[in-house]
This record gives structure tokens, sequence and C-alpha cells, in this order.
């Protein structure tokens, strides 16, 4: 009998041990992150000069569409037919590609902003895009309120810094209570089924599932595969990893589409677009601790933490029903207020706010166009090269664009053309006098032009495209002239003075040099003029 209960309790200790292992390893993933840290250490890729062997284009993820990514392929495709080459290109390590085939996203360090940039021949820029246009770029630049509030509603165990080695990707418990529900929800079709995703894997269904929506439970798996992968890119501790995404869902959750803004990504110009606030502004306010009746604070905080509520539903929340919004963000504000995140008083101001309207955002206004005129050719040109029909899209892609543009010289020659509205400066260029400009001439309705190319052993390139014009409509590049009836008065002038001068020459030639400029020439008018003198010696012009 004390064998057997010998070797029970040893059966007992090994359970509660293999039990509290599991436990430990479900809170720390400490052995989790040994693996994951080595193979995500393994997905790396090198700029290798020609074509690459070895390269893996991203699917239809809304982040992957938008920054062109996904079009990689036929944009080469189109390139290659126009008489370009690729000098050098990505090619990923063996596991990347083989995490890749697997199904998994991608697993590298993603941008939170970028876009079209345009550069002259010294590399200076001369277009910037940047999309969202206003994030934050660390951590530490995000206010404390708002991190602590985010964390509160979507993931509070994100930033846990007891287990240093945590998967930030999967919270057990938080997937066991949505996987419980779910089933219950087989039974009851009106109970409300809370989410279990944590904020790495909803930056991954946003960016890269299709149409950033959770389709499947493979789907599902698959984000939290890449996510858990992606978190150990910068080894076992994730915490640094967890910070950054916290920054990156800050700065890029989709918050639906504005009115003369287009799509807005990220808390920065969501603040702008949908409630026309200034976001250093507002980060300043929630930076500094509110006073007792703060009317700022509270309300830059209600703005704030309503776009990070309306991300479950952006378009019916921000753009169809502002007051549903308004109430559900005042419920959040008494949960923040009932876990002390806030105070109690500051909470009754910030319920007092009333959102403010789209209407209430003062666009800046639009740039000068005489001023980008050989910026926007060149964009034209790089979108009809990729296929893009709008402007708007190509300013969203992960672009650089290396132009033939002195910048400088373009400033000069556009500036020169813009001042011959003015009497002065059309006096001092000379333009003024008989056959040219008169005082009395409307000058600021003469438009002006001008196209300088260089010719270079590489070819001729284009080194300023300029006018004075300032609508969008390129006089270089966009007129097409058609001078009818004039053009050919112009070119029979032409042709009559040439025979004039021919007559000229050739009435004081013998015969036998007649003769031979009768010969049959490239030069026709030269042979009409000498067979009209050989058949009527003595002609006249006026004859």
């Amino acid at each position: 009998v004390p064998r057997r209960i010998l070797i029970g309790l040893g059966i007992l200790l090994l359970v509660i041990g293999l039990v509290g292992l599991i436990a430990w390893e479900l809170v720390s993933s400490a052995l989790e992150a040994r693996f994951l840290a080595r193979t995500a250490q393994k997905m790396t890729w090198q700029i290798k000069p020609g074509p690459s062997e070895r390269i893996r284009f991203p699917g239809q993820g809304p982040y992957d569409v938008r920054l062109g990514y996904s079009k990689l392929p036929v944009y080469l495709e189109r390139l290659q037919k126009s008489g370009w080459q690729i000098d050098a290109q990505a090619k990923v390590s063996v596991p990347m590609a083989r995490v890749a085939d697997l199904g998994l996203f991608l697993p590298y360090h993603e941008k939170d902003q970028t876009g079209l940039t345009v550069v002259d021949s010294s590399r200076q820029p001369i277009y910037v895009s940047r999309q969202p246009a206003r994030v934050y770029n660390s951590f530490t630049d995000i206010p404390p309120v708002l991190v602590n509030a985010l964390l509160y509603i979507e993931n509070r165990e994100l930033l846990t810094e007891e287990f240093p080695t945590r998967n930030p990707a999967v919270e057990w418990d938080r997937l066991a209570q949505a996987l419980l529900e779910k089933g219950i929800s087989v039974i009851d079709r009106n109970r409300n089924v809370p989410g279990g995703s944590t904020l790495p894997t909803q930056i991954e269904k946003y960016r890269h599932s299709p149409e950033g929506l959770t389709a499947s439970m493979g789907e599902k798996l698959r984000q939290m595969a890449t996510a858990s992968l992606r978190a150990y890119l910068n080894g076992p501790n994730t915490l640094d990893m967890r910070r950054e995404t916290v920054t990156a869902y800050l700065n890029t959750v989709p918050l639906a589409a504005a009115p003369r803004y287009g799509e807005v990504n990220g808390i920065g110009d969501g603040l702008w677009a949908w409630y026309g606030l200034d976001f250093a502004e507002v980060n300043k306010t929630l930076a500094k601790k509110p006073g007792a009746k703060d009317a700022a604070y509270a309300s830059a905080l209600k703005h704030a933490l309503s776009l990070i509520v309306a991300e479950r539903r952006p378009s019916y929340y921000l753009a169809a029903n502002r007051k549903a919004l308004d109430a559900l963000t005042d419920d959040h504000i008494d949960l923040l207020a009932s876990t002390r995140l806030i105070s109690r008083e500051l909470a009754d101001q910030a319920k007092q706010v009333k959102l403010r309207s789209t209407s209430q955002r003062v666009d800046p206004p639009p740039p000068r166009f005489v001023e980008q005129k050989a910026t926007n050719a060149q964009r034209i040109r790089v979108a009809q090269l990729l296929g893009e029909s709008r402007l708007y899209d190509l300013d969203r892609l992960d672009l650089e664009v290396a132009t033939s543009i002195n910048q400088p010289a373009q400033k000069i020659v556009s500036g020169y053309l813009q001042s011959l509205a003015k009497p002065e400066a059309v006096a001092a260029s000379g333009l003024i006098g008989h056959r040219l400009l008169q005082p009395e001439n409307p000058l600021g309705s003469v438009i002006y032009s001008f196209t300088l190319y260089e010719k270079t052993p590489q070819g001729n390139l284009l080194r300023i495209q300029a006018d004075n014009l300032n609508q969008p409509f390129d006089i270089n590049s966009q007129a097409r002239l058609d001078l009818g009836s004039t053009a050919k008065l112009r070119t029979l002038v032409t042709y009559l003075e040439i025979i004039a001068r021919l007559h000229a020459e050739y009435r004081l030639l013998d015969a036998e040099a007649l003769r031979q400029k009768a010969q049959p020439q490239r030069d026709v008018l030269a042979q009409w003029v000498a067979a009209a003198l050989l058949s009527r010696p003595g002609i006249k012009l006026v004859d």
C-alpha cells in the first residue's frame, strides 16, 4: 500500500509539475520565444544586382494594395515593355520564402508612413506625399493617457513587463473565452461574442487579410502565426516590439474615408480629417497633467478616444451616425473613470463635449499649380507607365522617382515667367515695341512656356519644364496647337519668299546650269523654279 501511495503521489506531482510548466509557458512564452526568435532571425532579405531568382510578393491586403506591393509584378511587366530594366531587386532568404509559401504574411519591419517621393537631378526632393501625414515617430511621443486608454479597451496585458519573452499575439485566457462564447452563440444566436484578437493580430488583419477582414478560422490562424513570428524579429525579448505595436496601431488604424480628404489611416490623420483638430496641439494638451477643470484636455481626450472606439465600425460611426459614436465614447469614458485611469471630474467634463463635425475642418489652401508644373508632368508620366489612372493612388505608393529636373533652374525660370505679368518686367525683358507687346496690352493674359533639354551621353535629359499658367493644364506637355488657315497662310508666304530668292539667283544662270538644277531633287521648289526659267526665259516674279 505505501508503494502504491508513493507511485500515486509521484504521478500527481508529475501532473502538477506538467500543468505548472504549461501554465508558466502560457503566460511567459519562454520556450516558444526560443524557437520563434531563432526562426525570426532567419527572416532576412538583401538587395542583389539584376532580377531576383527568389522573391515573394504580398497578397491583396489593404496595406499591400495601397502601397503598391501587390501590383509589383504588373508594374515590372509594364516598365519592362516600355524599355526599363531591373538593376537590383530583393532576394529573400530560404526560410523567409518557405514561410511565405506556407501561406503566412511576409514577416519584416513594416513602414507606418510612406508615399511617393520625387527627387531632382541632385537627389533633392521636389515632391513628397506622406500617408498618413501625421504619425507618432516613436512610442515615447504618445501621451500616456492615450496608451492606457487604448490598452484598457483593446489589449490590457500587452505591455506587461513581468514576462519580457511574452508572445503578444496570443492571450490564451482571452482566446479561450472568445472560443467559449462562440460555441454558446451557436445555440444562443442573440449572444454577443467578444473578440479574441490582440493588437498584433488586428494589425495583421487590417493590413494583410483580403479586404481587411477575418473571413475564416484559417485566416485568423494565419494572422496569429504571422504576428507571433513578427513579434520576435528583434530577439526573445518582445517588449520593444510590443511598444512598436502600440505605435503602429495608433499610426495606421483604418478610419474610413472623409469628405475632401480620402482614405483616413491613423489617429493623427483622423483628428484632422474628421474633426479638423491639429495633431501636434492635441498631443501637447494630452501630454500635460489635467487641471481640476481643464476644458481643452477633456475635449482632446474625448476626440482622440472616439477614434479608438470608432475602429470597430468606422464608416458607420464617423460618417453615418455621430450620435451613436458620441454615446459609445461616453460609455468608454465612464469605464476609464471606473478603473481610475482618469478622474471622475475629468470624465464628467469630457462627456459634456460634443464631437466636432467634418464641416468644421478648414482645409489649407491648395498649392499653386504654376510652381508644380515639372513635378506634375513627371507624376503623370509615372502614372501612365504604371497604369494608374489616378494621381491619388500614385501618391500613396511606396515609391521614389528620380528625375532629370534641375530644381534651382526650374524655380528661376518659373519665377521669371510669372514676373512677366508686370509691365516693368516685360519692359526690362525687351518685349515691348513694334510688333511686340504694347504697354496697354493685358500682360497678365499672355501665357509663356519654356522647356529645356540638355544633350548628354545618356541622351537628351529634361532639365526645365515651366509655364506661367496657374492651372492644372500643362502648356508644354498637354497643349495641342490647331492653327488652321493662319498656319497655311504663313506657309504660303514662306514658300513665296523662297521662290523669290531662288528666282533672283537662277535667272543669272545659263541654260546648261538650269538643266542641272531642274533635275529631280529633294528641293522641289528649286527644281520648279529652274524648270520654269528654262521653259520661259526672262519670266518675272509678277508674270
